[in-house]
Formats: C-alpha cells, structure tokens, sequence
C-alpha cells in the first residue's frame, strides 16, 4: 500500500476478525509507512458469557466474551456456589463445552470427633447447612462451646472453637473481682453480661424465699405493774407506761392494742 492507501483485510474460511463473530475482513490504513489498525488477527471465535441464573450479569469474571480455548470462572451471586456438569466451561469456537450452574451454597458439617463434645457436632444433628445457617455446637454435659458456626459460602465461621466447662458462681464471682474491664470480644461480653443475670436472678430468688419462710412473730408479752389509784381499784400498767385492758390481764392477749391509760378520777 502506498501512503494514505487503504484496504480490507478477509480472514480465512471458518475464521474471524479478533474472535468477533460474523466480522470477517478489517480495514487498515497505510500511513507513512505505518499501518493504521495494527492489532487485530484473524482466529476461531469466541464465545459470549453464558446467562445463568443466580449469577451476576455478566457471568463470567473474565468479562463478556471468552477467546477461543479459555475457560469461564463463575461469577455466582452472594450465597451461591457453581456447581459445573463437565468440571469446566471452556470456549472451543465460540461453541462452550461444559456448562455449569450457581446452586445455594452449604456448609458440610465435619463427622470427626471434638474434645469434650457431643454426639454430633451440630444439637440438631444435621449433616449439612445452608448458607447463612447457625449451627448449633452440641457438647457433653457440664460443657459449652465458646462459638456457634455460621455458615458462609460454603464454609463455617468462625475457623475455630472449643467445648469449654460451665462456670460455677464461685468463678463467676472471681472473675468479676479480678476483671477491671470488660473483655473487648462481643462474645466475652455476652457471657459476662449473662453471669451477672444469673447471679441477681439467685439473689432474688433467695430474698424471696427467706421471705415467705419467716416464722410469724409474735407481740412480746409485756411486763405488767400493779398499783393502786385513789379508789382503791387495782390497775395493771405495762412498761410503757399505759393501762392494760382487761383483756389482756388474763395473760392470754386478745388483742394486740394496749387501752390507753384511764384520766385520773376526779377528787
């Protein structure tokens, strides 16, 4: 081509422009010596991203199309796996062989034994759990697991965990004597917080028991005096200083009022 010249370049039969389908020829420009469109070649075509449901738009992290011989790495929504029906999905001239799919994603739960732990490792006994699912950590009496496992993309979170003993309240009162602040991890603070519940709880429960088994006291017997007014009547007085209604002379009190004392008879 001469300078400023121009042509269409054709690809080959059964071949495109770039993997492009259905571009077969290309222009180029000569321009001082230097073609205009360089980079571009002639090849087996690609192949566009595959719509699949519960996948993002484009559901390959590749982009929207995959050159011939490459493979398409899925691209599933949040809570979803790829599950592939041929191990891959490769692009071999724009046809995919191999196709794959985004399924709910699920965690197996571990069957090996855990230190301290319970039959299985989940109380509901399950084998499997769904993404964004709690399981439930089961561990022998006298036990508790200091974290429950949340499933998340097929995998448990948190990584680790242990079946440890039960506080008693004596622990549960050193701790909080020897603690100056409170543990920094959300889920010590729980646990602090649930040990002082249960130890106002016993509290409550012991003040309303020694409540309801107090003995009924009874009024305390009053010494009794006697002495003489001007009439001569013989009067009992307490030690307080008031008249003892008659029927409280007998010594077995029919009420617990004592009758103020009577005015002085009048001379």
């Amino acid at each position: 081509l001469g300078n400023g010249e121009s042509c269409r370049v054709t690809c080959a039969p059964g071949t495109v422009v770039n993997g492009a389908a259905n571009v077969t020829t290309h222009p180029i420009v000569c321009a001082a010596g230097v073609v205009s469109s360089p980079h571009f070649a002639c090849g087996p075509l690609s192949c566009a991203a595959p719509a699949v449901p519960n996948a993002s738009n484009v559901s390959c992290r590749e982009g929207p199309e995959v050159r011939h011989g490459g493979r398409c790495t899925p691209a599933c929504l949040l809570g979803f796996s790829p599950r592939f029906t041929d191990g891959s999905a490769s692009c071999l001239n724009g046809t995919w062989r191999g196709a794959f799919e985004c399924k709910e994603s699920h965690c197996v739960v571990p069957q090996g034994p855990v230190r301290n732990g319970g039959d299985t490792l989940c109380l509901s006994g399950s084998t499997a759990i769904l993404h964004g699912g709690v399981c439930v950590v089961s561990c022998k009496p006298g036990y508790m697991s200091t974290a429950n496992l949340t499933c998340q993309d097929g995998g448990f979170l948190p990584e680790s965990f242990a079946c440890v003993p039960v506080p008693v309240v004596a622990d549960v009162l050193r701790d909080i004597t020897t603690t100056t602040q409170m543990p920094p991890h959300p889920s010590a603070v729980w646990t602090y917080r649930n040990h002082i519940v249960v130890l106002l709880a016993v509290g409550v429960l012991a003040a309303c028991a020694v409540s309801w088994c107090k003995p009924c006291t009874t009024r305390k017997s009053a010494s009794y005096s006697a002495f003489s007014d001007s009439d001569e009547s013989s009067h009992l007085m307490d030690e307080e200083g008031y008249d003892v209604h008659p029927a409280f002379r007998d010594g077995r009190p029919s009420s617990p009022f004592a009758a103020p004392a009577a005015a002085p008879a009048e001379a």
